[in-house]
């Protein structure tokens, strides 16, 4: 094996180690001298040292070097879907927390607030809005109402969809009804919560 301040060339083996009585030969990468950390018959555990390479070329080695820039800020992960009615109902939970007193301190506040009514208020001028949110909740109940309500629904919901662009294009509040044996079930009720304010 190589002695201690030796040279060695890229490929040698500079010395051995013993595991589970199999020996192992550890080789150098780069040309240069050898300095051992540890001494011979040293018992080694994970991740220890055994030596240090002086390299005859330092620059065939990339240096590490202390990080000079500024690291992006972190942002949390999303907590909602991308769609219209997706972040109208994330905003308004963050907006109800406000007036709930959950507010963060000055200078953040008043631009959170600011930007969460923006934004609530960019989607309340969609006329998508009400569209995505029955749809979506037809979709969840699908199965569990009269087929021939969910198929009369749906019919409202795709002729409203094909002349949303219309200025007379007005969402079929009134035409979403069901009958009164029916109309209070906890099923059909998230139906009328979001009909019912486009209705007033």
């Amino acid at each position: 094996m190589i002695d201690d301040g030796g040279h060695v060339f890229a490929g040698d083996v500079y010395t051995e180690i013993e595991v589970m009585k199999m020996v192992m030969e550890l080789r150098v990468t780069e040309n240069g001298c050898v300095h051992y950390v540890k001494r011979p018959g040293a018992v080694l555990e994970g991740g220890s040292i055994v030596a240090h390479l002086d390299l005859d070329d330092p620059s065939r080695v990339q240096q590490a070097q202390s990080f000079k820039g500024t690291l992006p800020q972190p942002q949390a992960p999303p907590t909602h879907g991308e769609k219209l009615h997706q972040i109208f109902q994330s905003t308004r939970a963050e907006l109800e927390n406000i007036l709930a007193g959950y507010t963060l301190p000055d200078p953040y506040f008043k631009p959170k607030l600011q930007t969460s009514i923006e934004r609530l208020m960019k989607c309340l001028r969609d006329p998508s809005l009400p569209l995505l949110e029955l749809q979506d909740l037809v979709a969840m109940i699908s199965g569990r109402i009269p087929p021939q309500v969910e198929k009369a629904i749906k019919k409202q919901l795709q002729s409203y969809s094909s002349n949303i662009t219309s200025v007379l294009s007005q969402f079929p509040s009134q035409q979403v009804k069901i009958s009164n044996s029916f109309s209070h079930t906890p099923v059909i009720s998230p139906l009328y919560s979001v009909s019912s304010p486009v209705n007033r």
